[in-house]
């Protein structure tokens, strides 16, 4: 009972959280969607955790920037991604040993931190 109503508070205290965020945020350019979360993961954790995770933020109602969601065929991948980055205001990073033996998570991990450095976005990390 204790933890259900824990988690209860989380999620509306989350749910909040967007809302409030998306109210008092500022558009970088009219035509570029902004991202609440961008997920940074290795493929090979896609199935075993990634999924679940983005299915439940999406769940309290974050948008999220998630490659199996957001890129298309015929995308300029790089091009897509720095916008993500960059319109995103959290970094989620989905570190496992997959993840330090890509390059792609490397260079968004680079990205992230960049521009956490700068103050723009902050990097939440999970271990999986």
């Amino acid at each position: 009972k204790r933890l259900s109503d824990e988690r209860t508070k989380h999620e509306a205290f989350i749910k909040q959280s967007l809302s409030s965020m998306r109210t008092t945020a500022s558009a970088t350019m009219e035509a570029e969607e902004e991202y609440d979360f961008f997920i940074s993961h290795a493929s090979e954790d896609k199935e075993a955790f990634v999924q679940d995770l983005v299915a439940a933020l999406r769940d309290l109602g974050a948008k999220i920037f998630y490659d199996a969601y957001t890129l298309k065929v015929g995308d300029s991948l790089r091009r897509k991604i720095d916008q993500g980055l960059a319109n995103s205001k959290f970094g989620i990073v989905v570190l496992s040993e997959h993840f330090f033996s890509k390059q792609w998570p490397a260079r968004e991990l680079d990205g992230l931190t960049a521009m956490e450095i700068g103050g723009q976005t902050r990097i939440l990390p999970i271990w999986h």
